[in-house]
């Protein structure tokens, strides 16, 4: 089936998901997926694809977002994080999973690693960020106001093209070529509560010295909203992580360049169960 429910627990309400699992060979390591800010699974199908020879590929629709289930209710990227887990029970990935998230899903990825690493084995940050500044903060917080107040068109089309900046022009895969309908198709209120969680991230030096599983942090050298150079600086914020650039990639590599990126992933997961066999 395609959804999920998660039972409450540790305060967090019951919750059903929609998501896809990318089965891969009989007991195969495990992978999460988190998407971005208004996005949904959708934007990992052309990655996911690549990587289930190898691996047992999961991606989900986070709360509030997709297909999932909307709440209505104010939440924090803490939560996201718990849901995460919460996600790896409910669907029965006993014991230690790799973790993969996209932008926004890339920052609550990080928090489920400071919060729940016994859970990973792997860490890959794709064009996330260790800080929201003010004004990141105060622009995030303008757009939640718009789109529930105008919808989310309004703020569809420079989504877009910050998103996909620079790329214009180099060949279009078509599967991110429905990527603006989607993103216009965004609830408003639901899209508002993920950008106030984002606007409202904080990780201390505390929360970055509990990662410790290895970590990859890569960026779309052609990233407009969190460049290459805030994916150096997350990386030097964890211990031992690596950081690459992608090249002919933006915001969103593993849709925009889904072949680069299985190119970086995989031999850095085959090296880490090398590692541990």
């Amino acid at each position: 089936m395609p959804y999920i429910d998660l039972p409450e627990t540790d305060g967090q309400p019951p919750l059903c998901l929609y998501f896809r699992r990318f089965a891969g060979p009989a007991a195969a390591p495990q992978l999460v997926l988190l998407h971005e800010l208004g996005g949904t699974l959708e934007s990992w199908i052309p990655f996911a694809e690549r990587l289930s020879d190898r691996y047992d590929v999961y991606a989900f629709d986070q709360r509030c977002a997709g297909r999932s289930e909307h709440t209505g209710h104010p939440f924090t990227l803490w939560d996201l994080a718990r849901d995460a887990v919460r996600f790896a029970d409910a669907a029965g990935i006993r014991g230690r999973f790799a973790l993969m998230g996209l932008a926004m899903g890339a920052v609550t990825a990080a928090h489920v690693a400071a919060r729940h690493g016994d859970r990973l084995w792997a860490l890959i940050l794709c064009d996330g960020t260790p800080s929201i500044d003010e004004k990141s903060s105060s622009y995030l917080l303008n757009r939640a106001g718009k789109v529930r107040a105008d919808g989310m068109r309004v703020v569809a089309e420079t989504s877009y093209r910050n998103a996909f900046k620079n790329m214009f022009g180099l060949e279009d895969p078509g599967a991110w070529g429905q990527y603006r309908e989607r993103f216009t198709c965004n609830a408003p209120i639901s899209y508002a509560l993920h950008s106030e969680a984002l606007a409202k991230f904080r990780l201390d030096d505390d929360d970055f010295a509990r990662i410790s599983a290895p970590t990859l942090v890569l960026t779309g050298e052609h990233d407009f909203i969190w460049p290459p150079e805030t994916g150096a600086a997350l990386a030097a914020r964890i211990g031992g992580a690596r950081f690459e650039t992608v090249q002919n990639a933006a915001h969103f590599p593993p849709l925009q360049r889904p072949d680069t990126m299985a190119d970086r992933v995989l031999p850095f997961l085959r090296h880490l169960e090398n590692e541990e066999s």
